[in-house]
């Protein structure tokens, strides 16, 4: 069954081109479609679903208008891409840092918090 096609347009930030561009490249990196990466495939799928839960009422408010439930649908999906991005970047830098500087930040820490404490 051939099914027409048809012009979807929309406001959006200039920024969403560029955006869309880079979450489609990392989504295409990740390969969350490999069998080896499916604990990375289940983070996008838990990602995707609790994006759904934080924004539903945004999307059930643009339910009546196709091309603000598109923009909604895709900006969900960009924003998606940049907080697993993210999420990555922020453990490698994490699991970079070695025991001994995990134990100068945690003797910092306690450090100011007796100085916090006793003031």
């Amino acid at each position: 069954m051939a099914v027409g096609e048809r012009t979807y347009s929309f406001r959006a930030p200039g920024d969403l081109g560029e955006r869309m561009r880079d979450a489609a490249g990392l989504l295409k990196r990740l390969r969350i479609d490999d069998g080896d990466n499916a604990e990375l495939a289940e983070r996008v799928a838990n990602e995707l679903v609790l994006a759904l839960l934080r924004d539903r009422d945004r999307l059930e408010q643009v339910a009546g208008n196709q091309s603000a439930f598109m923009r909604a649908t895709l900006e969900l999906l960009v924003a998606v891409a940049e907080k697993i991005e993210s999420d990555e970047k922020w453990a490698r830098e994490y699991a970079e840092l070695g025991a001994a500087e995990q134990a100068v930040r945690a003797a910092g820490k306690r450090a100011a918090a007796r100085r916090w404490r006793d003031a």
